[in-house]
């Protein structure tokens, strides 16, 4: 039971470090000119676009939090496995089976 549920928690955070990563990446390589015209041009994902951009450094922050937060979890996840493998191999051991 130990290792699946690890599986899906590193999984869910490599998926979640990528999300981060891009956009991040999105953010710098933005073109501030072809937002303005699709903001001119009231579509709908480019205004709220152009909201979330209002504050970058905040954006660019909670994004860099979010990365770190998740590679903690994955690193601990991945650290603890041997360490409860190790204890329940243990236990079965004392108790014969």
């Amino acid at each position: 039971m130990t290792s699946w549920w690890a599986v899906l928690v590193v999984a869910v955070a490599a998926l979640l470090t990528r999300l981060f990563a891009g956009a991040e990446t999105g953010m710098y390589q933005l073109r501030r000119i072809r937002l303005r015209l699709a903001v001119e041009k009231k579509q709908n994902l480019a205004l709220l676009l152009a909201r979330t951009l209002r504050d970058g450094p905040g954006l660019l922050v909670s994004m860099l939090i979010g990365t770190n937060i998740v590679v903690h979890v994955a690193t601990s996840t991945v650290t603890m496995l041997p360490l409860t493998s190790n204890t329940s191999s243990r236990t079965r051991h004392r108790s014969g089976t």
